[in-house]
């Protein structure tokens, strides 16, 4: 009985024991702030390395300041649009604020996903750049929502900004070669051995669909009925006729292309290991200031037939449980100096009004602590380019033919690199060789005079037969 008492005891102590290093073993993101009782819970999705580093807990501690309340953020991110889209979509989740791109709020939006942003309620709305408003109310003023028509601009708030364009190591290819070549670069059309496995696209339909669009248009490769689109028109596109012609060209350019990516192409320029990369602007930015310290030289250009100019949002989903805390995390991100920590932290253009950051000290201290002259600053084209440009598009949603352009995405990947090519070659040299053969076949059993011996009924009869061959 004793015995017995002393095993339950001693299993009781092992169960204690493991709860207790269960309960101490936390996130190593959330510093063991897990066993911390807070008043509130917040959660948000974003893209990969696209915040300050202390942005979120320093929100934490100033909704402590502003509300009285503790909170704790569950800080999640995702790599696409596309995966974006599925969480808010189809997760059961709750997901309080998520920063999908323009397209993908107007997807969000047509399916009756979104909740309208209270912006009397965020006390910095004030300091959005109103261009943004201005841009979006031309391109997405009347998105039908549930038998009513509705404008996109009550349903997000700016948070970053830029373009799409080529980032490229000016030490292997000249400035001329490459702003001659445009998006053919990406093809490597100047033809240069070195770029051969060297260059980066996008693991992201949208993004690289501009780049084929584009790079059929610049070459007047496009089929005849598109050629006088526009941009935004032509990378809005997907018809049948377009999409075999986009699709063809992913696939020949596939013989150069070292990876599709999403966030590591920007480490691979910096390293040295990729020389062309098709690149979002504030990546291209972050690349180039840091390419320096292995003295690699990068440049950033959008080719001149055109690109696509984009932005992120802030948009809250109907799954939202804490609609007050969002808006909240949405008035701490548009304070100018908290704007621009996250743009210095991430490389990008944050959706602040110029004019704002530039009169605020924190803004140009901080500047300045990053060895930035202010005023060049935001003087860069690469960093605020002009959104009146009818060059530079934005993206749409695609709506129902989205599943034919993923179906056509997921071809191109499976593609197996320059197979299309090795066919050909395969198919040429087997009939090389058999016309080989039968040469050396016909030379063999050929007479002085053009006879050829045929064998006869007999193993060890011939008969011999002229013919007329022709070699």
């Amino acid at each position: 009985m004793k015995k017995t008492l002393i095993a339950i005891l001693l299993i009781i102590s092992v169960l204690l024991l493991s709860v207790t290093l269960f309960a101490c073993k936390t996130d190593e993101n959330n510093e063991g702030e897990d066993l911390v009782v807070t008043d509130e819970k917040l959660y948000v999705m974003n893209w990969g390395e696209y915040i300050g580093a202390t942005t979120v807990k320093d929100f934490e501690a100033w909704y402590k300041q502003e509300t009285g309340k503790s909170i704790k953020v569950t800080y999640s991110t995702q790599d696409t649009n596309e995966m974006m889209l599925t969480q808010v979509e189809k997760s059961g989740e709750t997901i309080d604020l998520v920063c999908p791109s323009e397209y993908a709020i107007e997807k969000l939006l047509r399916a009756g996903l979104l909740k309208k942003i209270d912006k009397t309620k965020i006390a910095t709305i004030g300091n959005v750049d109103p261009a943004f408003y201005g841009k979006v109310e031309t391109e997405f003023a009347e998105i039908p929502v549930g038998g009513k028509v509705e404008n996109m601009s009550n349903y997000f708030v700016p948070y970053m900004w830029g373009t799409l364009g080529i980032l490229y190591n000016s030490d292997v290819i000249k400035q001329e070669e490459a702003e001659g070549a445009g998006y053919g670069l990406l093809w490597n059309n100047i033809n240069k051995k070195e770029l051969k496995k060297k260059i980066l696209l996008k693991d992201s339909v949208r993004d690289t669909y501009v780049a084929g669009a584009l790079y059929l248009k610049e070459n007047d490769r496009l089929p005849e009925k598109y050629k006088t689109y526009s941009v935004e028109k032509l990378i809005n596109t997907t018809d049948a006729e377009l999409l075999a012609a986009v699709e063809a060209a992913l696939i020949e350019q596939k013989k150069d292309l070292k990876e599709y990516e999403v966030d590591q192409g920007k480490g691979d320029m910096v390293k040295g290991s990729a020389y062309v990369n098709l690149a979002w602007s504030g990546d291209a930015l972050y690349a180039i200031e840091e390419a320096l310290e292995n003295d690699i030289n990068l440049e950033f250009f959008v080719p001149e037939v055109g690109g696509n100019i984009w932005f992120d949002g802030w948009v809250i989903p109907t799954t939202c449980q804490n609609y007050d805390a969002a808006l909240k995390f949405i008035e701490y991100n548009c304070l100018p100096e908290v704007a621009i920590a996250n743009a210095l932290e991430i490389g990008y253009t944050c959706g602040i009004n110029p004019e704002v950051l530039k009169a605020n000290a924190d803004v140009k201290a901080a500047l300045t602590e990053e060895g930035f002259d202010v005023n060049e600053y935001f003087a860069d084209e690469d960093r605020y380019p002009d959104m009146t440009n009818v060059n530079l598009g934005m993206m749409k949603d695609f709506g129902d033919s989205q599943s034919e352009v993923m179906a056509m995405w997921e071809r191109v990947k499976a593609t197996k690199t320059s197979s299309v090519l090795w066919i050909v070659l395969g198919s040429v040299a087997g009939a090389l060789v058999i016309i080989v053969v039968l040469i050396v076949i016909i030379k063999k059993k050929k007479g002085a005079k053009g006879r050829v011996v045929v064998e006869g009924p007999d193993d060890d009869k011939k008969e011999d037969a002229t013919f007329d061959v022709e070699v």
